[in-house]
């Protein structure tokens, strides 16, 4: 004979708390950001001091020669690129500079020589960030000499 016992009632298992989600990864806050953002203030200071320049610039001054003396003029006045913690004075001077420059050789290519002087150590730090080294160094000196030269 079998056994007609009747099955006996089991609780269901004991669940388990939900577990908390993992968090979801935040972005790398990393220096991509605060560098296009000095670019890009760099960029529309430098053309905001030289588009002032322009407009406010002595009628008998005018033309390449006159954007090349004041691109010469801030060169001569401004010691470095490199901002300081108190300002980015330098560096603007510096890109208004570099944007007179251009000016003057794009109405006169005899002047192309300057710009890419004027130029040069602008787009040195602007990829480095760094003013000890021996190629940004020379730049700054071959500025200046073309400017002298000037």
């Amino acid at each position: 004979m079998t056994d007609q016992t009747p099955p006996t009632w089991q609780a269901p298992p004991p669940q388990q708390p939900p577990q908390p989600l993992p968090e979801a990864p935040t972005a790398r806050k990393g220096w991509g950001r605060v560098l296009a953002g000095a670019l890009v203030g760099l960029l529309v200071g430098g053309g905001g001091v030289g588009l002032t320049w322009f407009l406010l610039a002595d009628d008998a001054a005018e033309g390449a020669e006159a954007d090349a003396r004041d691109a010469c003029a801030i060169v001569e006045r401004t010691p470095t690129v490199e901002p300081t913690k108190e300002s980015a004075a330098h560096m603007y001077r510096w890109g208004a500079a570099a944007g007179l420059a251009m000016a003057a050789a794009e109405a006169d290519p005899t002047y192309e020589s300057l710009s890419e002087a004027i130029r040069k150590p602008y787009i040195l730090f602007q990829r480095y960030f760094d003013i000890e080294n021996a190629e940004f160094q020379s730049a700054m000196t071959d500025a200046r000499t073309a400017c002298a030269d000037f």
